[in-house]
């Protein structure tokens, strides 16, 4: 949206009517933040990478600045689990699982299949001690194995509409 309307636009006042047009609201404090129609919070532009800062915004209108558009396919991209477009401090866990033990595992195993070298252990030190400690936590969980993907997308499904329902009494 702040592209298009950069378009057409000579001057930041003009921008900022034309990102109202569109049906953002505007917020100008100490950072330019918008509300896109079906936001539930407002966005700073500088979160939206170096070419979306204020001071980024001025300069493309100024013609100081010079921005290749994506297209919008590589923008969005949707996730595994929940077909969502929305950013989330999730980790993708399906895609965890298949990349494979790790660097840090091969590692152990490399140690343990030495019987346990001395030597190979002060080179591997870092990566070993953090092998230990997972395990160690795990063991304190009582996991033996990972749970499926199926389980963890029900229990994704039911902490995301807790959250829902947290925000919308939060903020009303």
């Amino acid at each position: 949206m702040i592209d298009d309307a950069l378009e057409n636009c000579k001057d930041y006042n003009a921008f900022i009517a034309a990102m109202i047009g569109l049906g953002c609201e505007v917020k100008q404090g100490t950072h330019l933040s918008f509300k896109i129609p079906g936001a539930d919070r407002f966005a700073r532009c500088k979160s939206l990478g170096e070419d979306y800062s204020e001071e980024a915004i001025r300069e493309r209108l100024a013609g100081l600045r010079k921005v290749i558009r994506k297209p919008a396919e590589e923008v969005f991209v949707e996730f595994a689990i929940t077909r969502q477009t929305k950013f989330s401090l999730l980790i993708d866990i399906q895609q965890k699982v298949t990349e494979g033990k790790g660097e840090a595992y091969e590692h152990w195993a490399r140690y343990k299949k030495s019987g346990y070298d001395p030597n190979l252990f002060e080179a591997e030190r870092a990566d070993l001690t953090l092998h230990k400690a997972a395990k160690n936590y795990f063991d304190k969980l009582g996991l033996k194995k990972l749970p499926s993907i199926a389980t963890l997308k029900t229990e994704w499904a039911t902490l995301e509409s807790e959250k829902k329902t947290l925000y919308k009494i939060i903020t009303n």
